[in-house]
């Protein structure tokens, strides 16, 4: 008995790690993996790339790709605004208490990197690592980090989210004005997106780091923030009020979830695929009066749905 009882046990923790490494597999990352990855892709040997790395990466055509495609990876390089200083950062190893590594990072980025439009992107790319590579301190290769979303990943997510927890099509609607943000449309969408895409959990709390990464805003980890999620914390015992309260009143100002479920909610009601399209639309009644040649068109809304918690499936 106590020996299927370990067993039972045992396979638990296998499963609840296992479900653990799924999330992380995506958006924890480090820079040897997104190496790794890249050499595939640009058809480098692994004896090539270990020579890049041996030779501080050298300003050759194939180690100028190789970089762009890791910061890629690593989601650390926009083409139009450049290196993303918040996210960048993560992989390197600031030497001690000094801060003069910034100031000479920054200097290296004003007068080496060319203006955008002035360079092909793959050599913006690497010049800005460089100078953080030369100046900022130790390049972390093994060492996992948080590697933000995209626009269209957090979209897709809460896309996603809205369907789990079968969110209204009176609540989307709302939303998709603008209006509706209020606990009782949100709460449960919010809980599963923050949860589903690592933010949150209710052992840790709220992820300041990794939200810090996602939106680059300092505020996040300044100890007025910490304070609000301890006092909050303490408000609010039970989710998924405690996750919504925690949001709302530490770190919207900084992270504008609400835009982010107003475009959502848009473009869930604008595909044709939608529940809320297919089943519950606002249509058209058309009238035929007897003795009547010409149809009679009156228009009206139809009543929403009054439950709750309509089938909402995934579009």
């Amino acid at each position: 008995m106590i020996y299927q009882l370990l067993i039972t046990l045992t396979t638990v923790n296998i499963l609840t790690v296992s479900a653990v490494e799924d999330w992380r597999s995506p958006q924890l990352k480090s820079f040897s993996s997104a190496q790794q990855d890249c050499a595939v892709y640009l058809l480098l040997s692994n004896e090539t790339v270990q020579q890049y790395v041996i030779s501080g990466y050298p300003d050759e055509l194939s180690s100028l790709k190789l970089i762009n495609c890791i910061l890629v990876q690593i989601h650390a390089f926009d083409e139009l605004t450049g290196i993303k200083d918040h996210v960048i950062t993560n992989f390197f190893d600031q030497p001690g208490s000094c801060s003069e590594y910034v100031g000479r990072t920054q200097e290296c980025l004003r007068t080496s990197v060319p203006k955008h439009c002035e360079g092909q992107p793959f050599e913006r790319a690497y010049r800005s690592f460089q100078c953080y590579y030369r100046n900022y301190g130790s390049l972390l290769m093994d060492t996992v980090r948080f590697i933000p979303y995209e626009q269209v990943d957090r979209i897709k997510h809460l896309t996603e989210s809205f369907s789990i927890v079968n969110t209204s099509c009176k609540a989307l609607r709302e939303l998709s004005v603008g209006q509706g943000f209020i606990v009782e449309n949100i709460a449960d969408p919010m809980y599963t997106l923050a949860v589903r895409s690592g933010f949150y959990d209710r052992e840790h709390g709220l992820y300041l780091d990794r939200l810090y990464t996602q939106f680059g805003k300092p505020a996040l980890l300044s100890d007025a923030t910490r304070q609000c999620l301890v006092r909050v914390s303490q408000q609010y015992q039970t989710e998924p009020l405690r996750l919504t309260q925690l949001v709302l009143q530490c770190v919207e100002s900084e992270i504008s979830t609400q835009s982010l479920f107003t475009e959502t909610a848009r473009q869930v009601l604008a595909s044709n695929s939608s529940y809320c399209n297919v089943c519950e639309q606002l249509p058209s009644c058309v009238t035929m009066t007897p003795g009547v040649t010409s149809a009679a068109v009156t228009t009206t809304s139809a009543p929403l749905s009054t439950s709750t918690r309509p089938p909402y499936p995934s579009i």
